[in-house]
């Protein structure tokens, strides 16, 4: 199997050995983030911080959870102040909660403080729950969807704010107070009529993993019925975000060896 890195592997080893530097970092950041943070690890530390320190703050809050924490820490730090707290901000919540969960009190409270008033609130919310519970983990980024719409009408909403959402194969469908009623294939809703509201539409049983769920609850629901992502929602059944099955199964090793 090729990976995605390997074609450019060879000219980046070139650019870098030859010290060009926006030759290198024109090709890292069409990258995919993985592939990035893979090369990254195999420069030598000099390299590796003169190439971070040249990533727009977009491209570093992506590498940078693929990273060993120690060097998220290291490289994090040797940017300016203003562009750290970009990276923070830009990172998704729960790659930025698994960050900051291993920095002691009083930097994890001050980065905290300095997040934008929406990714304050996000990181706060999930804050509350422990270590190791499915609460902490999720991510808001997902498409839902009232019931009352139909097929036609979620697909153009879809198509207009589905950019940057952690998974397009499913979506939800919720109700009052955000209440999860049902989880959709995208392929159900391409295949259905137009026409039909999404409430007439049901291709699968809903399983949800509650926000008190320890990580390993959530890994063994993953396992028996193959799901890549699930809905987390609270005892009330108001939706919070999905947790991914890569998130968990990460956050749960993450845990374990801590």
């Amino acid at each position: 199997m090729i990976h995605a890195q390997d074609a450019h592997s060879p000219a980046l080893q070139d650019f870098v050995r030859a010290g060009e530097w926006a030759h290198a970092l024109a090709v890292v950041e069409k990258l995919h983030p993985s592939d990035a943070a893979s090369f990254f690890v195999d420069l030598s530390q000099r390299n590796q911080r003169t190439l971070f320190k040249l990533l727009s703050p977009v491209a570093a809050a992506a590498v940078l959870p693929y990273l060993p924490y120690y060097e998220q820490f290291v490289l994090l730090h040797l940017r300016p102040r203003d562009e750290m707290l970009q990276i923070v901000n830009g990172m998704e919540p729960d790659d930025r909660m698994r960050f900051l969960d291993e920095l002691p009190d009083p930097s994890w409270q001050k980065l905290i403080d300095e997040l934008s008033a929406t990714e304050r609130a996000i990181t706060q919310r999930l804050a509350q729950y422990e270590p190791n519970l499915a609460g902490r983990y999720v991510t808001p980024e997902y498409i839902a969807l009232r019931p009352h719409i139909s097929a036609g009408e979620a697909l153009a909403e879809i198509r207009s704010n589905g950019r940057g959402k952690e998974t397009l194969s499913l979506v939800y469908v919720v109700g009052p107070d955000e209440i999860l009623i049902d989880e959709l294939k995208l392929s159900s809703l391409v295949m259905a009529n137009s026409q039909q509201p999404l409430s007439e539409i049901s291709d699968d049983i809903l399983v949800t993993v509650k926000d008190s769920d320890t990580l390993e609850d959530a890994l063994a629901l993953f396992e028996k019925y193959d799901r890549v992502a699930l809905p987390v929602v609270t005892a009330s059944g108001r939706m919070l975000g999905i947790l991914t099955f890569d998130d968990a199964h990460h956050n749960s090793q993450e845990f374990t060896r801590g």
